[in-house]
């Protein structure tokens, strides 16, 4: 599918069964298996859930150089 020229190059996607309710606060659930919040509304714990996929991103991307520096030694 094309991409418009106004839209945001980089989005997030993910399941939107991680993200539930609990006694009117809203938390995400990671991969990992922890549960992390509480946030005040749906959009601001599918903010930070975007924010957590962006940091685990970039840690994998620093792990992976790493590892390649490790392989050329």
């Amino acid at each position: 599918m094309g991409q418009r020229q106004d839209d945001a190059s980089e989005r997030h996607y993910f399941r939107a069964d991680r993200l539930f309710m609990t006694n009117s606060e809203w938390y995400f659930a990671t991969r990992e298996g922890i549960d992390r919040g509480p946030y005040g509304s749906r959009d601001e714990a599918l903010r930070a859930l975007a924010g957590f996929i962006d940091e685990m991103t970039a840690i994998e991307a620093l792990r992976s150089i790493r590892m390649k520096k490790v392989a050329i030694r």
